[in-house]
C-alpha cells in the first residue's frame, strides 16, 4: 500500500506539478502510482527498524513525506529536477535517517511497538507508561532495590 496518491501531491503542490516533473512519453497516473510505490518502499526501509509493519496508521507526516520522495523520483532527469524538489527530499531523507537511528520520532506513531538494533522490544504509551522485553535488574551489587 502505497503511502500517498496522485490525488495527495496534487492537493499539496497543485495539478500542474505533476506535469513539470513526469515526461511527456510516459502515462501520468502510472508513473504516478509507481513513484509513490517506490517512495513507500523507501520509508518503510527507515520505519522497519523501529517500528512494525505495515502500519496501522499513515501519519500525514508521513504522506508528506512519501509525497517528496515520489515527487523527486518522478523528476528522473535533471531537465525535470528543481533544485526545490532535489531539497525536499534530501531533508525526508536525513529525516528518516534520524528516525532510524532513534534521535526522532514520527509524530502519530509514539507508543507503537519498536524493535531497537539489539532485538529489544518495546512498547509505551502516552501516558507515560512504558514496557520492554529486557530482563528485570532488581538492586546493585550487595542487593536491595
Amino acid at each position: 500500500m502505497a503511502y500517498a496518491t496522485r490525488t495527495d501531491i496534487e492537493a499539496l503542490y497543485g495539478p500542474s506539478h505533476l506535469q513539470t516533473l513526469v515526461a511527456a512519453d510516459l502515462d501520468l497516473d502510472t508513473a504516478v502510482a509507481s513513484a509513490c510505490s517506490l517512495a513507500s518502499a523507501d520509508i518503510d526501509t527507515y520505519l522497519s527498524i523501529r517500528y512494525t509493519l505495515p502500519l496501522a496508521i499513515v501519519p500525514e507526516t508521513i504522506k508528506g513525506w512519501c509525497v517528496d520522495i515520489a515527487c523527486w523520483r518522478l523528476a528522473a532527469s535533471i531537465a525535470q529536477m528543481s533544485e526545490e524538489v532535489r531539497k525536499r527530499a534530501e531533508r525526508v531523507f536525513a529525516t528518516l535517517k534520524d528516525v532510524a537511528a532513534g534521535r526522532a520520532n514520527v509524530p502519530g506513531l509514539d507508543g507503537a511497538l519498536t524493535v531497537t538494533g539489539t532485538g529489544e522490544v518495546s512498547a509505551g504509551s502516552d501516558g507515560g507508561a512504558a514496557f520492554s522485553s529486557r530482563q528485570r535488574r532488581w538492586g546493585g551489587p550487595g542487593g536491595g532495590l
